[in-house]
């Protein structure tokens, strides 16, 4: 999720006032008429994450500063505090884009069913792009089937983000209704929606959509396409994207390469090219390449050659 910047301002650290934890002592900064202690109070309530905090952080969530708000929000999240679902919800409604993010993300951590309809009316209607964007993502996490229909629906939204997210929202609930239209997406302008859409038909399993897959890896010279495009068909049983793996797991980009072994082991088709494609990653000095590598060798069964020890460093004592 979108990572959010917690509001505060600098202040002088409080005296522990009488033998108050810091958990009392943070609810009672929460009423302070200093808009920085309150933003500062929600947000050390948050990294204490003490549930005996919630029912005040709820009523911070109504405070009349948006920085309080939101941090109240962040911390209401940090704790998983499913008892305040239905405040967070209101919160998505509220004038603060800032506030609306950050209750929608915090709904994300807490993943209630109940949240479904109003994230999918923030989908629809909301006039910021990162808060449907954050909204698609929240759908797709708590994997409700309900949230299909405004997900397909999302896949039409002007800002291609947003239908970026809305087909890996589709991809993770794994519904085959939604599988026509994340073909169609396939045609999307921007090749980060296709690559969504790539992913997503390769999770869901629906071998209907094998035949525009392989005509959009002919089409495209895109590398990461090309990837998620090998892993799909593979996935989908088709091997399609073997070639295609293989000259990108030779790419100088890290994160490329990454995804060109992750198909490889997802196409399954163990060669000569694939086994020296996947031993050179495992034995790569890059620890995310070198992790890859292992994990495709462990998925394909290919033994790899152990470690040899560090030498020791002479020391020139006798």
């Amino acid at each position: 999720m979108i990572g959010l910047t917690t509001v505060t301002w600098a202040q002088e650290p409080q005296k522990n006032e009488g033998n108050k934890s810091p958990v009392e002592q943070a609810i009672q900064g929460l009423k302070s008429e200093d808009i920085a202690t309150r933003r500062t109070a929600a947000q050390e309530l948050g990294n204490l994450r003490d549930k005996t905090a919630v029912p005040a952080l709820i009523d911070a969530l109504k405070d009349e500063d948006f920085g309080v708000r939101m941090n109240a929000c962040d911390a209401l999240g940090r704790m998983r505090a499913r008892e305040a679902v239905d405040s967070l919800v209101e919160c998505i409604s509220d004038t603060s884009r800032d506030v609306r993010i950050s209750a929608v993300v915090a709904l994300g951590y807490i993943r209630d069913n109940k949240a479904v309809k109003p994230l999918l009316k923030a989908l629809e209607r909301d006039k910021d792009e990162g808060v449907r964007i954050q909204s698609a993502q929240v759908l797709g996490l708590i994997k409700d089937p309900q949230a299909a229909d405004g997900l397909i629906k999302a896949l039409n939204d002007k800002e291609w983000r947003v239908r970026a997210e809305a087909a890996r929202a589709l991809g993770r609930i794994g519904v085959s209704e939604a599988v026509p239209s994340l073909i169609a997406a396939l045609s999307d302008a921007k090749t980060q929606v296709q690559s969504q859409a790539t992913r997503a038909l390769g999770d869901i399993g629906d071998k209907s959509a094998v035949k525009q897959l392989k005509k959009l890896l002919v089409d495209t010279k895109d590398s990461d396409l090309i990837c998620e495009l090998a892993g799909a068909l593979g996935r989908l049983g088709d091997d399609s994207g073997l070639k295609g793996a293989l000259e990108q797991a030779q790419s100088t980009e890290k994160a490329v390469r990454v995804k060109a072994i992750q198909a490889l082991a997802d196409i399954g088709k163990v060669t000569d090219e694939v086994v020296a494609a996947i031993k050179a990653a495992a034995a790569s000095v890059d620890r995310n390449i070198k992790f890859i590598g292992e994990l495709a060798a462990s998925r394909l069964r290919i033994e790899l050659e152990p470690e040899k020890p560090a030498k020791k460093e002479k020391t020139g004592e006798k």
